[in-house]
């Protein structure tokens, strides 16, 4: 399998609600928003088709780095922006998706690239330590799944037994909290800390 046989799904349709009042996906990182470093990163690889999942509020240009919106859902469960973003991708000739979360700014353009080349595991997930998370690739036969999931874990119980693409810990900080924001913003020379 490989990128152009494969769509994505960043979700970035969450409440922020820890944040505080300004949507942590628009708060600056090393000279750019949040969201773009995911964004531009999955921009940078061929894939069938790009979808974010994300409230108009956010009002960005997605067409720029090559996504199509899709508007995130009321609910703040995230199964309910998985379920809206397969609706769109279920209508392409995809045969496989990956799902990226767009408060990972960190995770490289090089494991975007090997999840959607590896072998034909119905699912692969990224692994770090004992854990399968997300970023992970879901084979076409596993989208009813996705679609049917329900709360606010995601596709966590997919990944239990997935083979799994080990990543570095830096790569898999996600950003929660303004001090979150704070650990990882690089000042020149400064490599950042990854939230615990």
């Amino acid at each position: 399998m490989n990128s152009t046989e494969t769509g994505v799904i960043l979700l970035a349709g969450g409440s922020s609600a820890r944040f505080g009042a300004e949507n942590k996906l628009l708060a600056p990182l090393n000279g750019h928003p949040l969201i773009w470093h995911s964004a531009s990163a999955l921009a940078a690889i061929p894939f069938a088709i790009r979808v974010v999942v994300a409230p108009p509020a956010l009002q960005i240009d997605w067409t720029i780095l090559g996504f199509e919106q899709v508007d995130a859902p009321e609910s703040p469960m995230l199964s309910a922006s998985i379920a809206r973003g397969m609706a769109r991708l279920s209508a392409s000739q995809c045969r496989a998706c990956i799902i990226a979360l767009s408060d990972m700014p960190f995770v490289p353009i090089s494991h975007f690239r090997a999840l959607a080349e590896y072998s034909d595991a119905p699912v692969v997930a990224t692994g770090s330590g004992q854990r399968a998370m997300v970023p992970a690739r879901f084979a076409r036969d596993q989208w009813d799944r996705l679609s049917s999931l329900s709360g606010d874990t995601g596709a966590r119980a997919l990944l239990r037994d997935a083979p799994v693409i080990d990543a570095l810990s830096e790569w898999l900080c996600d950003i929660d909290t303004p001090a979150d924001l704070a650990r990882v913003t690089r000042p020149a020379g400064d490599p950042g800390t990854c939230p615990a």
